[in-house]
């Protein structure tokens, strides 16, 4: 080599080949992880983090408010009708949203120790219950909301499955 050739820089197609191939296992691990098998369909632990995620459809009010099971109050905080929603990625790199057919009614309550009762539906028989933080929340699938009234029942779970309250939701 000679003192005026410069040696070849080969750093830009190194950086080149090494975003490629970052971009395949990231690719595989969004195709394992963000919805391995089409079902993983996510919730709102809050009426915040729906908003936020532009999945909220309507905030609700429910009627009645003070619910007693076996001397213990039952502590509703927020119920809410969210779009059914997957988490993805667009371009493999870029988190984003993907919106389902149906919505879910999202009860999030308090919990207390010794919980013993069960809030649910015949109607809506496919339902999840979780808990993610300080966050408790109910979850029904409700097929297409034609925005009348929900009816859940607050259920005692010692006392024969008795129902202790109807709940009706409605929107704000």
């Amino acid at each position: 080599m000679s003192q005026n050739q410069r040696p070849k820089r080969h750093w830009p197609g190194c950086l080149l080949a090494l975003l490629v191939v970052a971009t395949g296992v990231k690719h595989f691990l969004n195709t394992q992880f963000d919805n391995f098998k089409n079902e993983a369909e996510h919730r709102s632990n809050s009426i915040a983090e729906a908003r936020e995620k532009g999945t909220l459809i309507q905030e609700l009010d429910w009627q009645p408010r003070d619910i007693v099971v076996d001397g213990q109050p039952v502590v509703l905080l927020e119920a809410w009708i969210e779009q059914r929603h997957l988490h993805s990625h667009r371009f493999v790199w870029i988190p984003s949203i993907e919106r389902l057919d149906g919505t879910n009614l999202c009860v999030r309550y308090q919990w207390q120790a010794g919980e013993k009762w069960y809030l649910g539906n015949r109607e809506y028989p496919r339902h999840t219950r979780w808990t993610s933080d300080d966050n408790h929340v109910y979850s029904f699938a409700i097929g297409e909301w034609d925005r009348q009234p929900l009816t859940l029942s607050v259920t005692n779970m010692l006392k024969e499955r008795e129902t202790v309250a109807e709940l009706t939701f409605r929107p704000k």
